[in-house]
């Protein structure tokens, strides 16, 4: 499993990318992204493994109950792995996988910044027309 620091520029734009297209379809369900948001706003930037442990923590359970074809689809991408071969692991070990993954402070960080800047984003101008009116 690499960290996301140990790809090239393009090759990390990439997995970039495949994450990306992971969570979208969920970003469809407004409460999925509202609870996943806010589990990624707890990071306390000073202290990201120790705030990494209470995320992935809150992450797990919110994907395991929500979406969990999401967790495998991120512990194939950033292992590399095919995501139907994942699929046919054992539980134990794509949870130790997925573990490896938070431990991932560049990644955890940058997953932490998205999601909490989107919980954050100022309403788009057609909103703000419509209350206005």
């Amino acid at each position: 499993m690499k960290k996301l620091s140990e790809y090239e520029a393009l090759e990390g734009l990439k997995v970039l990318g495949q994450i990306t297209r992971a969570i979208a379809p969920f970003a469809k369900s407004k409460d999925f992204m509202a609870k996943l948001r806010a589990c990624f706003s707890q990071a306390n930037e000073s202290d990201i493994p120790g705030s990494g442990v209470t995320i992935f923590i809150d992450f797990i359970d919110l994907v395991t109950t929500n979406a969990p074809e999401l967790l495998i689809e991120l512990v194939a991408i950033m292992s590399g792995k095919n995501k139907k071969a994942m699929s046919k692991e054992k539980l134990l070990d794509i949870a130790d996988d997925a573990m490896e993954i938070f431990n991932d402070e560049k990644l955890v960080s940058f997953l932490s910044k998205r999601f909490s800047l989107g919980a954050s984003a100022q309403p788009s101008t057609s909103m703000t027309v419509g209350d206005n009116a």
